[in-house]
């Protein structure tokens, strides 16, 4: 999917106080850049949306800094507060430990190196971020944001989301939003075609010299139990996409808002 380079999103992020240090962050920033991921969705009517509430729950930092002449890394890892005791371990347990186990694993596999592999002489970087996702659908819901670069011509992003029952702490994932036996594939996925039929039709407006036919966002290949979401404030449904999933490495990492309203009738939320 070639997009011209003079039209490809530019992507511009200010620092946040507070955040990750360095051009890396303000690389993790553009992957979820709104500039770069607008998403082309009508307006659904006032009566069916959800009305925001505020969430009992918030999130906390642990921050995790490793320099060595081969590694450059830096970590915020999310906690819970603000639910009982149990709901609040158990929800933790299954944030922090697959990430603790992911930086001790980069920090073991660089011990013995005397500079990093990026063949610049300096140390490769990993960084780790989230951002808490707060909805009025009773989830604790946690976007995890990875970026590394080891050589080449940019860093590599990842995006994961993580969700859980704020009332018992058990996971929720994208299967799970839905009534048993409903079909609601193709539903989501007919309401991400029109989204994306659109998105690349303002696109190719931006571009008049490409082929009429060109589309630079095409449809995912499935939706399944790992697909990143989020339900916004307003209780639409977010859907995310990786780098070069569902569009050039340019673009991010592409979401699209599913009107409540359009879905409502399959939600078990």
């Amino acid at each position: 999917m070639p997009i011209p380079f003079s039209r490809a999103p530019r992507c511009r992020a200010n620092r946040p106080a507070g955040s990750l240090p360095g051009v890396a962050a303000a690389t993790l920033l553009c992957l979820l850049a709104p500039s770069v991921l607008h998403a082309a969705t009508p307006a659904a009517p006032p009566a069916n949306r959800v009305s925001p509430a505020r969430p009992a729950w918030r999130l906390v930092t642990d921050s995790v800094t490793l320099r060595t002449r081969a590694l450059k890394l830096d970590a915020r890892i999310p906690r819970v507060i603000g639910l009982s005791d149990s709901t609040r371990q158990r929800i933790n347990q299954a944030l922090e430990l697959p990430l603790r186990a992911d930086i001790a694993a980069v920090r073991h596999d660089y011990r013995a190196e005397p500079a990093g592999r990026n063949g610049r002489g300096t140390p490769d970087e990993f960084l780790y971020d989230y951002t808490a996702r707060p909805n009025p659908r009773g989830l604790v819901s946690v976007s995890l944001v990875s970026w590394s670069y080891t050589g080449g011509a940019h860093g590599n992003g990842n995006l994961a989301t993580r969700h859980f029952d704020s009332s018992t702490g058990a996971p929720v994932s994208l299967p799970g939003l839905f009534k048993p036996g409903v079909q609601w594939k193709p539903r989501v996925m007919g309401e991400l075609a029109l989204q994306i039929r659109a998105r690349n039709a303002d696109e190719r407006k931006k571009a008049p010299e490409m082929p009429a036919d060109w589309q630079p966002f095409e449809m995912p290949r499935d939706l399944n139990a790992q697909q990143p979401f989020w339900f916004s404030p307003a209780g639409d449904l977010v859907l995310a996409f990786g780098q070069y999933e569902v569009a050039a490495y340019a673009y991010g990492m592409p979401q699209f808002t599913i009107p409540a309203a359009r879905i409502a009738d399959l939600l078990t939320r």
